[in-house]
């Protein structure tokens, strides 16, 4: 014959519901750390290029890996790598249009510039011509 006492009975079953909840939110707390760490991995990835960066062949996977469309403006530079005052007012306006926007897109766009043609037109469907 067992004997069970009811009072022991029930403070075990108290202390089994104590443990249970407090596993539960040790496993909540775990939960939300890791997905605090993929938010914060998931951020930095998005956000790691500054608002308007320049567009290079080396760049263009980095900016693709940030999940935005990337919005591109296609300038002139001359042999030497540099824009032609021209286009470098050009790209300030566009700057300054991003600037002014840029709450409104940031989370699902990337906008950048490029110097070369050749890069765009190598990822375009169609070729582009550079404005005059």
């Amino acid at each position: 014959m067992i004997i069970i006492d009811s009072e022991e009975n029930n403070e075990n079953a108290g202390f089994d519901e104590r443990v249970q909840r407090d596993l539960d939110k040790a496993r909540e707390e775990t939960q939300l750390e890791s997905m605090k760490n993929d938010s914060l991995k998931t951020w930095v990835m998005r956000e790691r290029f500054p608002q308007f960066v320049k567009v290079t062949r080396g760049k263009f996977s980095h900016l693709l890996s940030t999940r935005k469309l990337l919005v591109m403006c296609v300038l002139e530079e001359n042999k030497l790598g540099e824009l032609t005052p021209d286009m470098e007012s050009f790209r300030a306006m566009i700057e300054s249009v991003v600037d002014a926007h840029i709450d409104r897109y940031r989370d699902h766009f990337q906008f950048g510039w490029t110097g070369s043609p050749d890069l765009a037109n190598s990822v375009a469907m169609d070729s582009l011509t550079v404005s005059q």
